[in-house]
């Protein structure tokens, strides 16, 4: 969630100096993925713990962006599964708005004075709900950076910097994804949805077969059967994990 990322975060700063296009490097696949993965541009999910330096600037004058981060990773399918709220079917249609994510401690209410977590909004249609139910259009948010400074003085120029020095991937119109996602409640009832650790997003290909759709980072650190079938459909699978865990709840 992105109240525990920003928590995160601000642990970081008490000790060091403290995404918008590209392809990011996938790495070695440590399980099967689609053939017609898309290329990505460089998001964020909303939960990795970052370190920030001033080495990612050009100039003195630019302020310092999170140079390195730290993933959530969950070791199989079926933890996944069990650590998520929603799990949906849907395609991407859309962008919203970027913002400051980062909240003053005292009143979360209130942007941060001297901290700006860049936060993208990305509008999904909901074909299918495997778990859960909400609406049939969500917009899920995604931090893709963070910077070291009050929003009035970030730049855009900033916000690319912060974007570039992450390694996470983001979505493209024309595929379908799964999704398996948590909320998190502001204190006026606003309820963010967002994928709090990886992997937390599934590209489904030819056949119905899903592939991991992860950071390039994430992927080799992923045991083999992180799929239980990689060669057979996704989502009747997932359908197999929530029916087997619902079975053996108290």
């Amino acid at each position: 969630m992105i109240s525990q990322y920003i928590a995160r975060i601000a642990a970081v700063l008490l000790v060091a100096l403290l995404v918008s296009c590209g392809t990011p490097d996938t790495g070695t696949q440590a399980i099967p993925t689609s053939p017609t993965v898309p290329t990505a541009t460089l998001v964020m999910i909303a939960t990795p713990a970052s370190t920030m330096s001033a080495a990612q600037n050009d100039t003195t004058n630019q302020p310092p962006v999170a140079s390195s981060v730290s993933w959530d990773i969950t070791r199989s399918l079926p933890v996944a599964v069990s650590r998520t709220e929603f799990i949906v079917v849907g395609e991407f249609i859309g962008l919203g708005k970027v913002f400051n994510a980062a909240r003053d401690n005292s009143n979360p209410q209130k942007e941060a004075s001297n901290q700006y977590d860049v936060a993208q909004e990305y509008v999904f249609r909901v074909d299918r709900y495997l778990k859960g139910s909400a609406a049939n259009k969500l917009t899920i948010e995604q931090v893709e950076g963070a910077i070291q400074s009050s929003a009035d003085k970030v730049t855009p120029a900033d916000i690319k910097r912060a974007r570039e020095a992450y390694g996470a991937i983001g979505f493209e119109k024309g595929f379908t994804y799964v999704l398996l996602l948590n909320t998190s409640t502001e204190a006026n009832g606003t309820v963010h949805y967002g994928g709090n650790f990886e992997p937390w997003r599934f590209v489904i290909g030819e056949n119905d077969i899903g592939g991991v759709y992860a950071p390039g980072s994430v992927t080799p650190s992923l045991p083999e059967d992180f799929i239980p079938k990689p060669d057979a459909p996704l989502v009747p699978q997932i359908e197999q994990i929530i029916r087997e865990q619902q079975a053996n709840a108290p």
